[in-house]
């Protein structure tokens, strides 16, 4: 929770928390489930499984290094293997593990509270769209079927779009 914790902070810090509402309501959720989890001492295999996700974020902030250094030169085998990675990674880590947990709160679940099965539900049902934006927006960035490769300065490195406020003129 550290982690979320902190990255909230420095948003609000860095004044990008007005641009970067998906990653608040992202980071919130977080904190909010794995709070009851741990409050209520229930659903830790859920956590465990939740935490999965947390995985691909390392290959995703690798990514983002690598493009701000200007070392990302489509072609080169080291790039190539980590943009792969990354994706691949982005199945196994966010998509599998969200959809598996979505399909046992939905389905199998019956002993789980409904308030709280309906909160994570929920929080689920968000997480999937963030991942699926984050995934839509990779394959462009990166320049998956077709797309060309998208150059990335400091500013828009992020996947999901600028997070810097933008002066009007």
């Amino acid at each position: 929770m550290g982690y979320f914790i902190y990255d909230l902070i420095d948003m609000y810090i860095h004044g990008e928390a007005p641009n970067s509402k998906e990653y608040f309501v992202h980071h919130s959720l977080v904190i909010t489930a794995f709070t009851i989890i741990l409050l209520t001492g229930k659903l830790f295999g859920f956590a465990m499984i939740g935490l999965l996700v947390e995985v691909q974020t390392i290959f995703l902030h690798l990514r983002t290094m690598i493009r701000l250094a200007g070392c990302s030169k489509r072609g080169t085998v080291a790039y190539n293997a980590l943009i792969n990675a990354n994706m691949v990674c982005m199945f196994l880590f966010r998509h599998i593990p969200v959809t598996y947990l979505l399909y046992v709160m939905l389905v199998q679940d019956y002993k789980t509270p409904f308030i709280l099965r309906t909160m994570l539900t929920g929080g689920l049902g968000f997480l999937t769209y963030h991942n699926t934006h984050l995934t839509a927006s990779m394959i462009k960035a990166d320049g998956f079927f077709g797309y060309e490769m998208q150059t990335l300065d400091e500013d828009s490195v992020d996947p999901l779009g600028s997070v810097k406020v933008k002066k009007d003129k």
